[in-house]
């Protein structure tokens, strides 16, 4: 195994020459005092740029997997991700945290404004536990079975207030007479969120 040793007498060497004082030129010991203030402070800017950037992609990534599951189970076949399933992976899996939602797309309406989103439909107490955003959002509040809330970028677009009615056009069509009719259905908003994220 090679050893390199130190050696101290080139080291004090060095030190003494560059880094002391020199009287007879000034000027180049100066020199050197700023060029090493500039390193320090340029190796410091660095590890705080490095500091902030990783928190704020921490952050980001800690916002972007509370709104969208880490991980998420679809059906292959309609009507194969249900109750029974979902037993199973629980009894299968008892170190995780399972929240069953359905979804659908929608377009929100209130009065003359209207805006396209995404609506879930979730069991309360099992999506308290994995969306911190989710549960700070319903605290201390009782749910009816047609109560919504809305993230607040489409609160502020359609000018609405908690207790206010808006009416959802769902996708899903009903014939009606001689023409097709989107489903629609009216909604009480109850509460918004804010998630940090402008999709959402």
């Amino acid at each position: 195994m090679l050893e390199i040793k130190l050696n101290k007498n080139l080291v004090n060497f060095i030190v003494k020459k560059y880094l002391r004082f020199d009287t007879k030129n000034p000027f180049i010991s100066i020199s050197a005092i700023l060029a090493f203030i500039g390193v320090a402070v340029g190796v410091m800017v660095l590890m705080i740029s490095m500091a902030i950037m990783n928190g704020t992609a921490k952050e980001f990534e800690n916002k972007l997997f509370i709104m969208n599951y880490p991980l998420s189970v679809y059906p292959k076949l309609e009507g194969s991700v249900n109750a029974s399933l979902l037993n199973t992976l629980e009894n299968k899996f008892p170190e995780m945290i399972f929240s069953p939602y359905l979804s659908s797309q929608v377009i929100v309406q209130n009065g003359d404004t209207m805006s396209g989103g995404l609506i879930f439909g979730v069991n309360s107490k099992q999506e308290e536990k994995i969306n911190a955003i989710y549960a700070k959002s319903v605290e201390n509040l009782e749910f009816d079975k047609y109560d919504l809330i809305v993230g607040q970028g489409i609160k502020d677009k359609l000018f609405v207030q908690n207790g206010s009615k808006v009416t959802l056009y769902f996708t899903s069509i009903d014939p009606s007479g001689f023409s097709m009719m989107p489903r629609m259905k009216r909604f009480t908003l109850k509460s918004s969120f804010t998630s940090g994220l402008n999709a959402y």
